[in-house]
């Protein structure tokens, strides 16, 4: 059976990832950070309780990320996806940047993206897949830039798809690949109700992504449509 670890994996992208791999016999690895945001998430658990693991994690806390590597000691990992982010402050202007809510925001979409994968990178070595996601945005593209700030999650994503990128010549030895996604502008808490993408639309692209996957997608940017993004 394969194997698929989320990080933030209890609501938006996240929640709709668990969902479309628990029902198709995978083994699910799914990560919250606090118990009372669990929801629909403890719900499939319940539904799956073979084939869904839950793990508390804290993606800022190395000790956290400790103890799920220790859970998961050999366990191999086909699939990592990181995938938890936060977005704060989205209406800062320069001149008035909040350098703390900043920092909030690299230490989620940055730090913990690599705290993650150093720790888990054996178990993906493990595994039959060998691929690593990390859940990027449209808004880390140079050449697309649309005038809005955005400061801090801007920032956070484009120092996130050169962390992948390099990573991807990095891991080229083992076999990993490494790629980045853009899930669209989602329907989810952080997307807003007038979002044009619905998570499960979203899913199904990188699902295939993952299915297809090879040497020659590492170190790529992807929409959700499997198109190749600018940088």
């Amino acid at each position: 059976m394969p194997s698929i670890f989320i990080t933030g994996a209890n609501r938006g992208l996240g929640l709709a990832i668990v969902r479309h791999y628990v029902t198709r016999d995978w083994h699910v690895h799914a990560s919250f950070r606090e118990d009372h945001s669990l929801g629909e998430l403890s719900q499939l658990q319940k539904q799956f309780p073979e084939t869904l693991q839950l793990h508390k994690l804290d993606v800022r806390r190395g000790e956290s990320i400790e103890t799920v590597r220790k859970q998961l000691l050999g366990v191999p990992i086909d699939v990592l996806v990181n995938n938890a982010g936060v977005s704060i402050g989205r209406n800062d202007v320069f001149g008035q940047l909040n350098y703390q809510a900043w920092s909030e925001v690299l230490d989620v979409n940055l730090f913990g993206a690599a705290r993650v994968t150093e720790t888990l990178i054996d178990n993906v070595y493990l595994g039959a897949n060998k691929v690593i996601v990390f859940v990027s945005s449209d808004l880390a593209s140079l050449t697309s830039h649309d005038g809005r700030p955005l400061y801090y999650y801007r920032t956070s994503k484009i120092a996130l798809n050169i962390l992948m990128r390099t990573l991807s010549f990095d891991l080229q030895s083992k076999g990993i690949i490494a790629f980045a996604f853009h899930p669209g502008w989602i329907r989810t808490d952080m997307g807003g109700e007038r979002a044009i993408v619905i998570p499960e639309e979203s899913v199904d692209g990188l699902a295939n992504i993952i299915g297809f996957a090879d040497r020659s997608t590492s170190g790529r940017y992807f929409d959700w449509k499997g198109r190749s993004l600018e940088w």
